[in-house]
């Protein structure tokens, strides 16, 4: 059985028509699941940061509780963070140093101190 030259070259012609369509299609499926999922990154982002607590500097918090301004601590020494709470009621979160008592630092300074239960090393 033979097959003439002009078969062939529409078989060739024909398969890479297809070739074609189908990277068109996935390229276009591509950019669509990329734009969802941009859309719902900036969401989540937008609900993050309503739910934010401010931070602000260790030494910020420091100059706080030398003014008598703070009434409650809770450390968290796993990731050396505080969740503070001053006299106006404003909440905001602060670092501390490793290595560094932060608790022992508060002792008659802070009327609450917490410290996150399992946090401590």
């Amino acid at each position: 059985m033979t097959i003439s030259r002009k078969r062939c070259r529409m078989v060739k012609i024909n398969s890479a028509g297809v070739l074609l369509t189908l990277m068109l299609s996935i390229s276009l499926m591509t950019i669509v699941v990329l734009s969802c999922n941009n859309t719902n990154k900036n969401t989540t982002v937008v609900n993050q940061t309503k739910n934010q607590v401010a931070e602000e500097p260790y030494s910020d918090f420091l100059d706080q509780v030398n003014s008598g301004n703070v009434v409650m601590v809770k450390i968290n020494y796993l990731e050396l963070t505080l969740d503070i709470e001053l006299k106006n009621k404003k909440k905001y979160r602060s670092a501390f140093p490793p290595n560094y008592d932060v608790n022992k630092a508060l002792e008659g300074k802070v009327k609450t101190i917490i410290v996150d239960q399992g946090s401590r090393p």
